[in-house]
C-alpha cells in the first residue's frame, strides 16, 4: 500500500508522478537509500517492484529472478498478487454473506416481536371484529397485511441503508489499502 509521511528535513527527490485518483497530490520518487532512511529500514529492502516490457513473459522473468536471488528472497509475479487479492475478496464476500444472514435473522425476529406486540395491542379490536361476525380468515388477512406493510418498509430501509453502508465501507477499505480506482 501507499504511505503518506510528513518530511521535516531536506530530501533529494528524483521526480514526481501525478496522482491517478483525481486529487491534487503527487507521488515523490526518491532513491532506495533515501526511502530506507525515511521509513526506518536502513540496509534492508522490503519490496522491489519491477516493470516488464510488453510481451515479456512475467512468470518466466519471476522464475529467472528466483534462481538468481536464491531462497532468501521471495519473488512473486503480479499474477500471484492478483490471486491473493481474489482470495481476499472471496473472504470478504463470505463474511458479508454471513453478516447478511445474521441481519436477516435478526430482522425476522424483530418483525415477529413487533407483530406479537401489535396483536396484543389490537386484541380488543380483534375481539370486536370477531363479535361482529368477521371470520378468522379476515382477521388473519388484516394481521398479515399489517406484517407485509411493516416488512416492505423494513426491506426498503434495509436495502437503502445496506447500500449506503456498503459504499462507505468499500470506500474506506479502498482508501486504507491504497487501491486507486
Amino acid at each position: 500500500g501507499l504511505s503518506r509521511i510528513r518530511i521535516e528535513r531536506r530530501v533529494d527527490v528524483a521526480g514526481t508522478l501525478a496522482s491517478t485518483s483525481g486529487d491534487e497530490s503527487a507521488f515523490a520518487v526518491v532513491g532506495l537509500a533515501t526511502a530506507q532512511r525515511l521509513f526506518g529500514f536502513e540496509g534492508r529492502v522490503m519490496r522491489l517492484d519491477v516493470l516488464v516490457d510488453d510481451g515479456r513473459d512475467i512468470d518466466a522473468l519471476a522464475a529467472d529472478m528466483r534462481a538468481l536471488l536464491g531462497p532468501a528472497f521471495a519473488v512473486e509475479s503480479s499474477r500471484a498478487r492478483e490471486s491473493d487479492m481474489q482470495r481476499l475478496v472471496r473472504g470478504y464476500q463470505a463474511l458479508l454473506r454471513f453478516v447478511s444472514l445474521i441481519t436477516l435473522l435478526a430482522g425476522t425476529m424483530v418483525l415477529g416481536a413487533t407483530m406479537s406486540v401489535s396483536v396484543r395491542e389490537h386484541r380488543q379490536s380483534i375481539g370486536i371484529l370477531r363479535a361482529l361476525g368477521a371470520p378468522r380468515l379476515q382477521v388473519l388477512v388484516l394481521v398479515l397485511a399489517e406484517a407485509a406493510t411493516l416488512a416492505a418498509v423494513a426491506v426498503a430501509l434495509g436495502v437503502f441503508g445496506g447500500r449506503l453502508a456498503a459504499e462507505l465501507l468499500v470506500g474506506l477499505h479502498v482508501h486504507a489499502v491504497g487501491v486507486i480506482g
